[in-house]
């Protein structure tokens, strides 16, 4: 169901969108990773119900805002962290229904656009300045144990709007799930990824969408009662099966009889178990890809040694890419912007700057800048980035946790906890009773 979004994928119902991942009902996005229901992300990961964010992470029903994370309801914000219902904020943390703060202080209308106004943000170089001193600066204020929000009786993180979630993160509007990553109105499940708009009844299943009952299956939509099976479109009924669409009652893609199905997938279950495969996802052996280039490593780390040890493949890191130069360095963001240097001078940076290359400043790596998201930044006035949209997911990831829970205490009321905090974090650890106290 997408529209004009070519190169995206696990993505569903969106348009005009560019190299956007596990994201669905969404409009203008570029460069990006569940993004849902949002118009308008640049370089924006986990955003929900959003428009015009750069540079966020997990943002719910945000607007204008930049460089934010872990934020909801706010407006018109730059460097915001864990900050709910505020506008016009910039370098602030743990503030709720603020407006014309800086770093946490209340300013006036006209103090504040000062301060905004000497930040200098349309410079790249400025903004890695003020990134790293916010970083700083916002570690030194208590966090809450975990990001778990409107929920009851759940154990992870990242968790909005869910019931009896245990061990789960990035899920929302879900209830009795175990053992899920990536989950968007998902129920009764255990053991599964990327699972999308309202599936039921999985287990150990990877990227759906309207889904019930598949077990041990890859990338199905819109289908049911399916085991084992990849690739799959509005079917029902099928046992290891690939590629299929609109079928019923189907065995490695050859159609059967209702009871010759049941009696056959029975027979491949018994020899299965016998085998003891039956139970078991896909092996690792099976996949294209090494571990390092898959988005496993996001989520869980691993060394080339332990990779190996559990059977992935690994990538060697080879650079196949041919391209060694000439590379284009990018000009001040007013250089492409026809209000500032006029119709002929900006015409002619954007059409140099659209047909050039750019080599990351930190991987070395080249990459281009489409046009629709320098309308963006000259709207905006933000810097032409100079990280490839890799080093960027990789930078934007930095700020979450690694999926490991950890036991703790609360820091003031000594309250157990469950976080992905570890001991050796710097941050004082609040239990959520302890840390709404301190944000109202």
């Amino acid at each position: 169901g997408n529209e004009n979004s070519e190169f995206t994928t696990g993505t569903g119902y969106c348009k005009n969108c560019y190299l956007i991942n596990s994201s669905e009902y969404c409009e203008r996005c570029y460069y990006g990773k569940l993004i849902q229901s949002s118009k308008d992300i640049i370089d924006s990961s986990y955003t929900y119900d959003s428009e015009m964010l750069y540079e966020c992470f997990n943002c719910e029903k945000c607007f204008g805002c930049y460089y934010s994370t872990n934020s909801k309801n706010c407006r018109d914000c730059y460097f915001a962290k864990n900050c709910t219902g505020c506008n016009n904020c910039f370098m602030c943390t743990n503030l709720v229904n603020k407006e014309y703060h800086f770093k946490n202080q209340p300013l006036s209308k006209e103090e504040y656009k000062k301060k905004l106004a000497e930040s200098k943000l349309s410079d790249i170089a400025m903004v890695r300045k003020v990134q790293e001193y916010f970083h700083n600066y916002a570690s030194t204020f208590p966090v809450k144990y975990a990001e778990i929000l409107n929920s009851e009786n759940c154990v992870g993180d990242f968790i909005i709007n869910s019931k009896n979630c245990t061990l789960c993160y990035d899920v929302s509007d879900s209830e009795n799930c175990k053992y899920v990553q990536l989950g968007v109105e998902v129920k009764n499940m255990m053991d599964c990824s990327n699972m999308y708009i309202r599936p039921e009844w999985c287990l150990e299943t990877l990227g759906t969408i309207e889904v019930s009952n598949a077990l041990y299956c890859l990338y199905v939509f819109h289908s049911r009662n399916l085991l084992y099976s990849e690739q799959c479109f509005s079917c029902q009924d099928c046992f290891g099966c690939v590629g299929l669409k609109n079928q019923k009652y189907c065995i490695g893609n050859k159609p059967y009889s209702v009871a010759e199905y049941e009696s056959t997938v029975g027979k491949i279950i018994e020899h299965m178990k016998s085998t003891k495969e039956w139970g078991e996802f896909f092996p690792a052996s099976l996949s294209p890809f090494g571990y390092n280039e898959s988005v496993a490593n996001d989520y869980l780390p691993l060394t080339e040694r332990e990779a190996k040890e559990r059977w992935f493949g690994w990538h060697d890191g080879e650079n196949k890419n041919t391209y060694v130069g000439p590379f284009y360095k990018p000009l001040s963001i007013e250089q492409y912007d026809e209000k500032v240097v006029g119709y002929e001078v900006a015409q002619k940076n954007i059409d140099t700057l659209l047909a050039g290359i750019i080599e990351c400043e930190v991987i070395k790596k080249p990459f281009k800048i489409i046009k629709q998201e320098l309308v963006f930044y000259i709207e905006n006035h933000l810097p032409i980035p100079t990280r490839h949209p890799d080093q960027r997911h990789r930078d934007r990831m930095s700020h979450r946790n690694p999926h490991e829970l950890h036991e703790r205490k609360c820091g003031e009321c000594g309250a157990n906890v469950i976080s992905t905090y570890g001991e050796n974090r710097p941050e004082k650890i609040l239990c959520e009773g302890c840390y709404r106290k301190i944000i109202h």
